[in-house]
């Protein structure tokens, strides 16, 4: 997804979201935002990264733990199959 002019603040931003298998019935989906400063001025940017997995069909019995930057989502119902969401900064 690209956004031109996000807000009309003279910023750029552009997602990219890419899938790849990792074997049977695993994948491993990468997220990648760019932002653009189009202003010839200095900001501050501050971004964050959510994500709200439904782990094995629905959210009953998923439990998240970890730290700023790394989250898995375990589901006492399905067993073998857990998720790792984390956000790096390059």
């Amino acid at each position: 997804m690209e956004w031109d002019d996000v807000d009309g603040r003279g910023l750029r931003a552009t997602s990219i979201i890419s899938l790849s298998s990792t074997g049977p019935n695993s994948a491993t989906a990468t997220h990648h935002m760019t932002v653009q400063n189009n202003t010839g001025a200095p900001i501050t940017l501050d971004l964050f990264a959510y994500c709200d997995i439904d782990h094995c069909d629905d959210a009953n019995g998923d439990a998240a733990a970890g730290t700023n930057d790394r989250h898995t989502i375990t589901d006492a119902n399905c067993t073998g199959a857990d998720v790792e969401f984390s956000a790096v900064q390059p």
